[in-house]
This record gives structure tokens, C-alpha cells and sequence, in this order.
């Protein structure tokens, strides 16, 4: 099977490809009354009054899925740029706590920031930190299943002690490292 070599297309994909089950959740949740806020209402909210964002109308609905589906695919972009930085080993649990972190952002820091999260009930926040890690979990394991192998150092081959460096030499993958003495490093004279 053909693999992604551009993070950009991996992540925003599988961003969006691991968006569906936590939506298709929440929805669940929402109609079993165990929460009171879809993600749709939350995700219009912030380019709508409060109002029009909890009505269900068409463009309230094209709306939240615009920023929904932009919110995954920018959260995947980044789980890509992450798992490229530190390997793909426990990739799930990478990226399963960046779901938790993201959760915080939402849930949290926004509210704090003017975007109205006025949940009555507080299943409604413990079930969408379960939906946000679930995502992040999922974004991981797709990034980590169809990225090419170049996208990701191999941790697996580190030296006990040795660390992933920061950056690259991309054309040959050259991982950019000290010099020992008396080491010569490619392309030096």
C-alpha cells in the first residue's frame, strides 16, 4: 500500500477521519440526555450568537461543520508534525494525551476567553474529555499506520541515552548531531 509522505495531507486526513466516531458519540449522548451540548452547537458558537448557534438551522449546521472539520484537520496536522518530532512509538498514547490537552483548550482556556460552554450537567464535560482522547488516540494510530516510514526517526535503533535531535538534514534524512573527536561527519573536509 501507497503511504502519505506530506504531513500536511497525513494529518488533516486522518484528523478528519477520526473526528467521525467521537461526533457520532456526542450525538449519542446527546439523545440519550446524557449531555446537553452537541459539538456542532459548541463549534457554530463561535462564529454565531448564542442564539442562531442553538437553533438547527442549515446555516448554523454548514457552519459548525466548517469549524468542526477545521478544528480536526489543523489537530491532526499537528499530531503528524508531533509524531514526525518524537517517533511513532506509543504513538497512541501521544496522541491520546494530545486529545486531552486539546480538551483543556476547548473546554477550559476558552470559556475563559469569551467563547460561551454553559453546560448544566458535568457528564457533559467527562464525556467529551472520553470523545477528545479518543480522537487524539485515533488521529495517532492513522498517522502512525499510513505516514511513510520517512517521516518518522526510527527511536527503535537510539543508543541507550541518545536522543532524537531537533531538526534535519531533509534531502538525505541526516539527523543533525555533535560531532565526536576525531569523527568526521558527511559532506565535511
Amino acid at each position: 500500500m501507497r503511504k502519505f509522505t506530506d504531513r500536511i495531507t497525513l494529518g488533516a486526513l486522518c484528523g478528519l477521519l477520526a473526528g467521525v466516531p467521537p461526533k457520532m458519540f456526542n450525538a449519542l449522548e446527546y439523545h440519550k440526555g446524557l449531555t446537553d451540548e452537541r459539538y456542532s452547537q459548541t463549534a457554530s458558537s463561535v462564529l454565531l450568537p448564542r442564539t442562531a448557534a442553538m437553533s438547527h438551522s442549515t446555516g448554523s449546521k454548514i457552519i459548525a461543520a466548517l469549524v468542526n472539520n477545521t478544528v480536526v484537520g489543523v489537530s491532526g496536522v499537528i499530531i503528524a508534525y508531533l509524531l514526525s518530532l518524537s517517533g511513532r512509538d506509543r504513538a497512541v498514547m501521544k496522541g491520546a494525551f494530545f486529545g486531552a490537552v486539546e480538551w483543556i483548550f476547548i473546554w477550559g482556556l476558552a470559556g475563559r476567553l469569551g467563547l460561551k460552554v454553559m453546560s448544566r450537567k458535568p457528564l457533559t464535560h467527562i464525556l467529551s474529555f472520553i470523545d477528545h482522547v479518543m480522537f487524539g488516540a485515533g488521529t495517532a494510530a492513522l498517522v502512525s499506520r499510513l505516514g511513510d516510514d520517512s517521516l518518522f526517526p526510527d527511536t527503535g535503533t537510539l543508543a541507550p541515552g541518545e536522543k532524537l535531535p531537533l531538526a534535519s538534514n531533509s534531502p538525505q534524512r541526516l539527523w543533525l548531531r555533535r560531532k565526536r573527536p576525531g569523527e568526521r561527519l558527511k559532506g565535511s573536509a
